[in-house]
Order: structure tokens, then sequence, then C-alpha cells
């Protein structure tokens, strides 16, 4: 799709269903065209979730899908095609280096969600606090 209607073409579709007043998390940004089209909204921000390679291996295996990495190896080659820089592929750490916010995670899902909620707290603040 990238290819054929540009780099930035999943934000695009994805803020054609986005409704003014409502609040969206948008998942898996991948490519640095994305952000930059995310970021002409004044309510977007860019969170990177990060967490060591131990870690995310150990998910991937309890996620247990058929295509994804069994073994160290194979997930640092997956995530060296995920790191291209073909501008209409995946670019995962031009697109980190692009986020204002930075998480890590590599504890349990209650710590991480503590964190989110009390950025969502923050940011909607925020934001009242910006209106006219």
């Amino acid at each position: 799709m990238r290819e054929n209607c540009g780099a930035g073409i999943l934000a695009k579709l994805a803020l054609e269903k986005v409704k003014d007043g409502e609040n969206y998390v948008f998942t898996s940004i991948r490519n640095p065209k994305e952000v930059e089209l995310l970021q002409t909204r004044k309510d977007f921000v860019l969170v990177n979730v990060t967490s060591s390679e131990s870690s995310r291996l150990k998910r991937i295996i309890a996620r247990n899908r058929e295509e994804d990495p069994k073994t160290l190896k194979q997930l640092r080659e997956k995530e060296t095609r995920e790191n291209g820089n073909d501008p209409n592929s995946q670019q995962l750490n031009t697109v980190a280096k692009m986020a204002k916010i930075i998480f890590k995670n590599d504890s349990a899902l209650e710590v991480l969600e503590t964190k989110v909620r009390k950025l969502v707290g923050d940011w909607l603040y925020k934001l009242q606090d910006e209106r006219p």
C-alpha cells in the first residue's frame, strides 16, 4: 500500500476514521511519514514502548503465532528487516527516535498500564488547558 499510495497511507486511512471529541490509540506505527501525518494533529503524542530482547522474545513465544520468531537470532533478523532505509518500508528505529515519550516495559503488565493511565490523564489535562 505504501508503494502505491504513499508512505503515510496507513495513518491517512486511520485518521479518516477519527471522530472529534473521542480518544484513540494507534499502535504499530512503523514509518516516519505515518508519524509526520499524525503529528499534524495537536492532540497526537508518539510514545515509544521499549523492552529488552529477552522480554520481547518471551512475549512473542508466549503469543505463539506460527510466523513469529522462536529464537533470539530469528528475532534479530526480523528486527533488522523492520529497520530498513526504504521510504516505503518499515523504519522502526527512525520512528522510535521521533517519540516524545519513552516507556520501558520489562516488568508486569500492570506497571505499564499504570504508566499509560497517568500519561493519558496528564495528556488530556494538558489538552484542556490549551483550549481557547
